[in-house]
């Protein structure tokens, strides 16, 4: 059997890239944020603001100013907080009903994926 060489071309963006100058001071408030609200220990939480959401946030929208990017920022850790419970519930752990339950509310507060909910544009 002979081996062929895999190709991969070069990844081209069309935009250039940009973030907010405000970046790391997201950082700062989305991790103060977190811990003022107790999202996760605070051990946990050292490891969340490696992820810097609040990088994340003004790289998605870098012309926004303070607070909309500070919204945003605590937005992106609540749902990746949200997120990592979710993932540990395991079909036999009393919590993932809850979990259930919370995803339940969702869909129907915002409509289920596919679907136009409530509150989504049409």
């Amino acid at each position: 059997m002979e081996t062929q060489a895999l190709y991969i071309p070069a990844l081209e963006f069309p935009t250039p890239s940009a973030i907010s100058p405000l970046a790391e001071e997201v950082q700062v408030h989305t991790f103060k944020w977190a811990h003022e609200f107790r999202l996760e220990s605070p051990e946990k939480l050292k490891r969340f603001n490696k992820g810097k959401f609040g990088w994340y946030a003004a790289r998605e929208y870098p012309a926004a100013n303070y607070e909309e990017l500070c919204l945003v920022g605590d937005l992106i850790t609540w749902l990746f907080t949200i997120d990592d419970k979710c993932d540990r519930f395991f079909f036999w752990h009393p919590g993932r009903r809850l979990a259930a339950q919370y995803v339940e509310r969702l869909y129907r507060y915002y409509g289920t994926p596919g679907k136009h909910g409530r509150n989504t544009p049409e």
